[in-house]
């Protein structure tokens, strides 16, 4: 059984995924292959890498910490990977990811809301693990944002 706050709760969240990803969508297009993986510094992070990281997080957050699929996630090579995948790939991939996640982030219960979830951060809600996640990519999206602009 969902409450009302509950379905308040799903739409927002999935809304804010879409919109997100459509912003990535938005300002990578405009990116070449060379400025999605481009680094300012060698310990910062290209676009290329915060398109890996989204997709890592929200698979291991809502995929396996909520859905209970295995856990895929390669972190380290989410930051140390320099490039070698077609910014196509990398936004289908995360398009993908995002819109796993707002189907299931669309039928989830209050139970499901309220049950703990083991996490990398420790035990979470299952409204704070999807509260983590699309904060978590609102602001790798606002980074993908300033970068896209500044390129351009």
């Amino acid at each position: 059984m969902n409450s009302e706050l509950a379905q308040v709760f799903q739409q927002h969240s999935v809304k804010k995924l879409r919109d997100m990803m459509a912003l990535i969508e938005r300002f990578s297009a405009a990116m070449s292959e060379e400025q999605i993986w481009h680094r300012e510094r060698p310990d910062a992070n290209s676009v290329g890498n915060l398109l890996l990281h989204l997709e890592g997080n929200i698979g291991q957050f809502i995929g396996h910490c909520l859905e209970g699929k295995p856990d895929v996630r390669q972190r380290p090579l989410e930051f140390s990977t320099l490039g070698g995948i077609e910014k196509a790939a990398l936004l289908a991939a995360l398009g993908a990811r995002v819109e796993q996640a707002c189907v299931f982030i669309g039928g989830v219960d209050d139970d499901l809301l309220l049950r703990t979830a083991k996490t990398i951060n420790g035990e979470m809600t299952g409204l704070d693990v999807i509260y983590q996640v699309v904060g978590h990519f609102q602001q790798h999206t606002g980074q993908i944002v300033f970068a896209a602009k500044w390129a351009l």
